[in-house]
């Protein structure tokens, strides 16, 4: 819905916005703690816009990250100590837009090279995941194991009910799109005719403005004449006076 233009401000999962060394992306995937699949949305108006839209079509859940809500965590501060790679933060690139989001799920984690440097940082507060994906919270709590390479196709194939609801949202926003389609013919034809008024109207002013043109050429020249008379009418009274005087 976001790439055609349904809901604006979508910029994609995170996963696809980034860039991972090569070499981290176990301790990545595993700090990560699902975050990659997050959707990256532009504030919190689309965040909100976007859960009631899964809501309303009952397509599941996801992780979403206003990027104008995102907190930015305090810079995380590398204890001295062997074995410490550096911040996860700093083993992945992202455009500067996408920092944010990079920052609130990985800000607060530390790259190590074993399981005894990841378990004594976690123990001072520290979070911290190995080079192998094994993550370590702070306080002592941690997740490991081992990575399955086999795919449980029963997890992914969706049910008939999220079928036709994916279905009925299709459908809703072809329509949506449709009628958008009407109101750009609608405005388009709107504009043509004021383009025509426009011109009208330019011609109009035009003539009025020859008009004006004219009326003040006209009025300069009564002026002239006024001015012409009176000076003559004056000269006559000075005539009659003298006669009378005579």
């Amino acid at each position: 819905m976001g790439e055609v233009g349904a809901i604006t401000g979508v910029y994609g999962r995170l996963r696809n916005l980034v860039k991972i060394d090569r070499g981290y992306k176990k301790a990545i995937e595993a700090a990560s703690a699902g975050w990659l699949e997050a959707l990256v949305v532009k504030d919190n108006d689309t965040a909100f816009l976007c859960t009631e839209t899964l809501k309303k079509m009952k397509l599941g859940r996801i992780k979403i990250i206003p990027l104008q809500g995102a907190s930015n965590p305090t810079t995380l501060k590398i204890p001295d100590r062997e074995g410490i790679s550096g911040a996860a933060s700093t083993f992945i690139r992202c455009e500067r837009i996408n920092e944010p989001a990079v920052n609130y799920v990985f800000g607060d984690t530390l790259i190590v090279a074993d399981d005894k440097t990841a378990f004594a940082l976690s123990s001072k507060g520290y979070r911290t995941v190995t080079v192998n994906g094994d993550l370590y919270e702070s306080g002592g709590g941690f997740e490991s194991g081992y990575y399955p390479c086999s795919i449980d196709f029963s997890t992914i194939i969706p049910s008939e009910n999220a079928i036709k609801s994916l279905d009925e949202a299709v459908n809703a926003l072809q329509q949506h799109l449709s009628q958008r389609g009407i109101d750009i013919s609608g405005f388009q034809e709107e504009i043509e005719r004021t383009k025509i008024e426009m011109t009208r109207l330019s011609g109009a002013v035009s003539t009025l403005d020859r008009e004006m043109a004219r009326v003040r050429h006209s009025v300069k020249r009564t002026q002239s004449n006024v001015r012409r008379v009176e000076k003559y009418s004056l000269k006559i009274a000075k005539e009659v006076e003298v006669e009378k005087a005579r």
